[in-house]
């Protein structure tokens, strides 16, 4: 049996046993009032920055395939779909996946307007407000949202671009291979996971307090999709562009996959700076096909790294930021080849060379707008760059 156990300074010891399976306190509509209440109890982090933070904007949803449990949106303007199933509850464990991919069917036809409505009823129930606006609830709880929001809720709508989860207070296995069979059928954008929040009790405690330990149980994998953008200007023929992506695992030497949340960031930039669009795209799939570059996805950037040979170190080379501009620190390159046991002076020739591609001094954070930058010149100091790291860390 797994124990958790709290431990004081002076090494006094408190242990939080499992609650069991059968427990009444654990019901399905504590969890759906707990997770309304503390919607950071869900560990949507994992699966992009554009999912967090989330705001609650609805309990028992109405939609035209039934009630969703719990719904949310994040400060990006992304939603989440939650359905709470017990491992005690012995309905067909199918039918849950199903639920939820028709209730995200069902979401794909309601309007901004509409979402906004249901925000407003859900407002005046729980929250005791009666005229704000789902724009004004969601900056209440986290600040201002950027003037692109409520397009970009319109357009998650409309594609069914949503996080799906089913919330759960055990691992539950056929679920989960649910979920692999689901990654098999192109639907829309939709990512769904198990999330188990497993419910602890304090030894002794009969208060029923719970402490809950969120893991991701499992999740779907997108193994082929494609976007179209299609540019309509008037007086020309439609202009189609379709970019085909692979999954993350795809075979050494093959194209790799954007990253979870990626096809959001390109959003967000086209919303903030559409002109830095193109170029920003260039940069980045002139380092996504190597195996030696890894990339990293942030709060508002799209880091290029590479690790140091043998070790689980990686050095961030520059990144890419929301606004266009990207961005590179010398001392924080220094700082990672010393982690990685190299010396730090490897980095001077590479930090010298980045600052004339710059044209700023080398010992400081630069920044440049993406649209300035030479890309096959700034490849060929990375390369150049890895190379030394990959020497030094062989002869070693």
């Amino acid at each position: 049996m797994e124990v958790l156990i709290e431990v004081s300074k002076k090494h006094a010891a408190t242990q939080f046993l499992p609650v069991d399976p059968s427990d009444s306190v654990f019901s399905e509509g504590w969890l759906q009032e707990t997770l309304r209440r503390y919607p950071e109890v869900l560990p949507v982090d994992e699966f992009g920055p554009v999912f967090h933070p989330l705001v609650s904007i609805g309990r028992e949803v109405p939609t035209s395939a039934g009630p969703i449990d719990n719904l949310f949106i994040s400060h990006s303007g992304y939603l989440v779909l939650v359905e709470t199933k017990l491992w005690r509850n012995r309905e067909a464990r199918r039918e849950v996946v199903a639920q939820l991919v028709d209730y995200a069917t069902a979401l794909t036809r309601m309007t901004y307007d509409e979402l906004d409505s249901l925000t407003h009823d859900y407002l005046r129930k729980y929250e005791a407000k009666s005229s704000m606006s789902l724009e004004e609830w969601v900056e209440e709880k986290h600040g201002p949202v950027d003037i692109g929001f409520q397009g970009r809720v319109s357009r998650n709508l409309k594609r069914g671009r949503f996080l799906l989860l089913i919330v759960t207070d055990q691992e539950r296995p056929t679920v989960v291979d649910m979920l692999k069979r689901l990654s098999k059928q192109a639907w829309l954008s939709i990512d769904m996971a198990v999330v188990a929040l497993r419910p602890f009790r304090r030894q002794g405690d009969v208060s029923g307090n719970l402490l809950l330990i969120p893991q991701v149980a499992g999740r779907t994998e997108i193994v082929e999709r494609s976007s179209v953008e299609v540019i309509i200007t008037a007086g020309q023929e439609p202009q189609v562009t379709v970019r085909k992506e692979q999954p993350h695992n795809a075979a050494p030497g093959k194209t790799r996959a954007p990253l979870t949340s990626e096809l959001a960031f390109w959003e967000l930039m086209q919303d903030q700076v559409p002109e830095s669009v193109t170029p920003a795209r260039r940069l980045i799939d002139r380092f996504r096909d190597d195996q030696k570059f890894d990339l990293g996805l942030r709060e508002a950037s799209i880091v290029v790294e590479t690790d140091v040979p043998g070790t689980d170190v990686a050095i961030s080379l520059f990144f890419l930021k929301l606004n266009g501009v990207v961005g590179f620190w010398p001392g924080t390159i220094r700082r990672r080849l010393r982690a990685g046991g190299l010396s730090a002076t490897l980095a001077d020739e590479y930090i010298a060379n980045m600052g004339m591609l710059w044209g700023a001094s080398p010992n400081r954070k630069l920044y440049c707008e993406v649209d300035r930058i030479d890309i096959d010149s700034l490849r060929d100091i990375v390369d150049r760059f890895v190379k030394r790291i990959e020497e030094a860390q062989s002869a070693g």
